[in-house]
């Protein structure tokens, strides 16, 4: 089991496979997907960035994506009952 802690505003995300063939297929995806989440300003944009690349250019595989940010303590996101 690995561990990993998040500090306020750091962003866990998780991809299929499907990802990785949106761009070239190689673990060199990685790279270019975080640079979207550094970019990103929230989990639901970064999901989005990913899902216009699949609707445009056409998803070869499935394509899932998971994304969660810390937010700072006492902070809710936008939305979200109290």
């Amino acid at each position: 089991m690995h561990q990993v802690s998040l500090e306020p505003g750091d962003m866990l995300v998780s991809f299929s496979d499907g990802v990785l063939d949106l761009y070239d297929g190689t673990l060199g995806v990685m790279d270019e997907v975080a640079a979207l989440a550094r970019t990103a300003k929230t989990p639901r944009s970064l999901v989005e960035m990913i899902e216009r690349v699949a609707r445009r250019d056409g998803a070869p595989d499935d394509v899932t994506v998971i994304a969660v940010q810390r937010n700072p303590a006492g902070r809710r996101p936008k939305g979200t009952p109290a």
